[in-house]
């Protein structure tokens, strides 16, 4: 694990990182859609900008943590591609609904949006015991923090 995962399990325990990093997105939406003063504002947009940034790094090492060494191609593919098609088609969709709802009600729909992406989420509780060994054909993260294993190495065939 590395250094900020242990941080969070330690404040936050039975937690997953994703899911800290989606609710932070959440309410700094809402502090963007609500916010009654400039440094409540800003605050808002430090609290998505960081759980944006969690919430990524995190998506994709779950990703990673799923498949093999040889699945890593694919997996920042689709990865990549889903994420670049979510910023051009959220970014039109927001367009819609501030022209329709404003925008502090188009924030406040982003965010209750993004809760309830914290739902499968929850459900998958597989990001709760990062370094177990997921079969033959995952790959564990090892402890150091260091690195994927392989196939082989987690004590299943090689690919």
């Amino acid at each position: 694990m590395h250094l900020c995962e242990v941080t969070i399990r330690k404040l936050v325990p039975g937690f997953g990182v994703l899911i800290l990093g989606v609710v932070a997105c959440a309410f700094g939406m809402l502090a963007l859609a609500f916010g009654a003063s400039p440094p409540a504002v800003a605050a808002g947009a430090v609290l998505l900008g960081l759980g944006f940034g969690v919430a990524q790094n995190a998506s994709l090492t779950l990703m990673f943590d799923r498949v093999s060494a040889s699945g890593y191609d694919m997996v920042s593919a689709v990865w990549n591609l889903a994420y670049d098609a979510g910023m051009g088609v959220g970014a039109a969709g927001f367009g819609v609904l501030a022209a329709r709802a404003g925008y502090a009600g188009a924030f406040g729909i982003v965010a209750a949006s993004m809760l309830i992406a914290v739902a499968p989420a929850w459900r998958d509780r597989r990001w709760l015991t990062p370094g177990e060994d997921l079969g033959s054909d995952r790959v564990a993260l090892r402890s150091s923090g260091a690195g994927q294993a392989s196939a082989a190495e987690a004590g299943g065939e090689s690919p």
